[in-house]
């Protein structure tokens, strides 16, 4: 089957210049609606999680099974295991977060106070080492300090 293309019947130069300038033309418009999506963090706390966690961790922290984990479930073991507060300040979604460590460190404690977790808040400092040291092997490391087994996806947490 033959895929259609609109400039197979033009002349080959002219073909190509149009098709640069259709090019052009969609990586602007794309441009202009990144532009427009562009979003700041705020002084809420719950509001930044909505905007920057909620899309992957979901609303009330409930994740997607088998790939984002729940924080509801697997943040309260976290802090509880030698470890766990690093592991959780270093995976992959607060190392490269949009927000900055002052932000992320309010969503934490946000968080923490929200869902009753008790210990201590965290600190700036201590998001900042985390995003220092990213976790590469997540599932992995996260198994490890579970004491879970990495090979059941349907464990704790997801």
């Amino acid at each position: 089957m033959a895929v259609f293309n609109i400039f197979s019947r033009l002349p080959r130069p002219i073909g190509r210049l149009s098709a640069l300038v259709i090019t052009a033309v969609l990586c602007s418009l794309n441009t202009h609606r990144c532009q427009a999506l562009d979003r700041k963090p705020t002084n809420n706390p719950h509001t930044n999680y909505v905007l920057y966690c909620a899309g992957c961790h979901g609303l009330t922290g409930e994740g997607a099974i088998h790939h984002v984990p729940n924080l509801k479930q697997s943040l309260p073991l976290l802090l509880q295991v030698p470890g766990g507060r690093q592991f959780a300040v270093s995976v992959p979604g607060v190392v490269n977060s949009e927000l900055d460590s002052t932000h992320l460190t309010q969503v934490f404690n946000y968080l923490r106070e929200e869902w009753s977790l008790g210990g201590e808040p965290f600190t700036t400092s201590e998001i900042e080492a985390g995003r220092q040291h990213p976790i590469l092997r997540v599932h992995q490391s996260r198994a490890a300090l579970l004491g879970i087994s990495n090979s059941d996806p349907g464990t704790v947490g997801y």
